[in-house]
């Protein structure tokens, strides 16, 4: 008798501290993932002036920030998806790097993020991203589309990419600091738990690859402190095995200072330049 009351009590003891946890992170998971800044309307916009200087315009329904290069050397159109925190107007360096060399910029929003309404989900964003990519395709029905992501944003850019049936296919996608998908940089981080189960917002981004024929390009930061360089590793060699795939590693950066240390022949590298002037 003694053994069997220390037994139910110590069973009843780890399974609690086993589903206690597991519930906790099952509904907060979505604040673990997304960091959105909030913006009045008002606000976003004074941002936007403020930070291009009057050069871009924000596109209505999207909030999605558009910035012209010179019309005469346009080459193609690029929509960047961003990270999990921060803001769209929070690339004008990225955006000035593309339109100096002939590209049109799309820096892409998500619902919930700024002044946008709802809240950000993997089925909100990657519905409102296709809504985007069909917008710019019929506003520049001539120009090349390229679809580019950077950390959480990479997940977002490859869905869109293999989605099936599309009329005009983007001509590239560009993984920045990618990851094979979100449950596995869950149980990466939460290696105690079996949060692949659990995870709402997968982003498979490897499973993605697989349905995308079009050249990839890759980016992996040796010194990822966020996802870590192994991911962005693995993807790449996932992507040469299904197609053609150029792959940038930068070995000293991490996940947020690879900006500064990207050369030129790195963007050439990644943005499969020249590109043919439409």
């Amino acid at each position: 008798m003694p053994p069997r009351r220390l037994t139910i009590p110590l069973l009843a003891l780890v399974t609690l501290g086993f589903v206690v946890p597991m519930s906790v992170l099952y509904v907060i998971q979505r604040t673990l993932i997304y960091y959105p800044e909030k913006l009045t309307r008002a606000q976003f916009l004074s941002r936007v002036q403020t930070e291009f200087q009057g050069r871009a315009s924000v596109l209505p329904g999207f909030d999605a920030v558009l910035l012209e290069p010179e019309a005469k050397r346009i080459t193609a159109t690029v929509i960047w998806f961003h990270g999990n925190s921060g803001l769209n107007v929070d690339r004008s360096g990225f955006a000035k790097a593309l339109a100096e060399r002939g590209l049109r910029m799309i820096l892409a929003e998500y619902p919930g993020y700024g002044a946008r309404e709802g809240e950000p989900s993997e089925p909100a964003i990657i519905d409102d991203a296709r809504a985007l990519y069909t917008s710019i395709a019929a506003r520049y029905p001539r120009s090349p589309l390229l679809l580019m992501g950077a950390s959480l944003g990479s997940g977002v850019a490859a869905q869109l990419a293999a989605e099936p049936g599309r009329s005009r296919a983007p001509v590239r996608l560009i993984l920045l600091t990618p990851y094979l998908s979100i449950a596995e940089v869950a149980a990466q981080r939460y290696w105690m738990l079996p949060v692949r189960l659990l995870v709402k917002d997968v982003f498979d981004s490897a499973g993605a690859l697989a349905k995308y024929t079009g050249p990839v390009a890759i980016l992996v930061a040796g010194h990822d402190e966020v996802i870590g360089a192994g991911q962005g590793r693995l993807l790449a060699d996932q992507s040469k095995a299904r197609g053609p795939t150029s792959y940038v590693e930068l070995p000293l950066a991490g996940h947020f200072s690879w900006p500064d240390l990207l050369g030129s022949q790195d963007w050439a590298t990644l943005l499969g330049l020249p590109l043919p002037v439409t």
